[in-house]
């Protein structure tokens, strides 16, 4: 009889064992599906902030030849004064 006492006990630990890394791995794949749909956001506004940053370089680019433009038109201006 305490063989059999000892079986059910050790099943009783074992079993509630398993039943917390069960909720363990739960919590974690909760967790993980959190961490994996913020990442997508970020992707998501890192990609904005890219394309943001390429058309402000572009922006740069016009205004730099305009400014160059205009220099030259003033250079112009003032020489035939």
């Amino acid at each position: 009889m305490e063989d059999k006492e000892l079986l059910e006990a050790i099943r009783g630990i074992v079993k509630e064992e398993v039943s917390e890394i069960k909720n363990q791995q739960k919590e974690n794949a909760q967790i993980l599906k959190a961490i994996e749909e913020r990442t997508e956001v970020n992707s998501a506004k890192l990609d904005k902030i890219e394309h943001n940053i390429a058309q402000i370089q572009g922006d740069v680019l016009e205004l730099k030849a305009v400014t160059k433009e205009n220099l030259f038109a003033i250079a112009k201006l003032k020489s035939t004064r």
